[in-house]
């Protein structure tokens, strides 16, 4: 389980409910497969933490998934 505390890096500001449940997931799972927090933080900050998946992959970093692997994993 990821240790980072993804309320107190202001990471789950402004989302309530599925919404926010479904960032914490994917965070906590790009977290477990080693992305840093300042990747996490850039990405939340970018609007573009649902694509960080896909870059990783694009870019031969992290795991090799399925595009249903990658819209389970960014909540879709």
């Amino acid at each position: 389980m990821s240790e980072i505390d993804f309320e107190a890096e202001g990471l789950l500001a402004g989302l309530e409910g599925e919404p926010r449940e479904a960032r914490r997931r994917l965070l906590t799972e790009l977290a477990e497969d080693g992305v840093p927090l300042e990747e996490l933080r850039r990405a939340v900050a970018e609007d573009r933490l649902v694509l960080l998946p896909v870059e990783r992959v694009l870019s031969g970093g992290g795991g090799r998934y399925t595009a249903a692997e990658i819209a389970q994993r960014a909540g879709l």
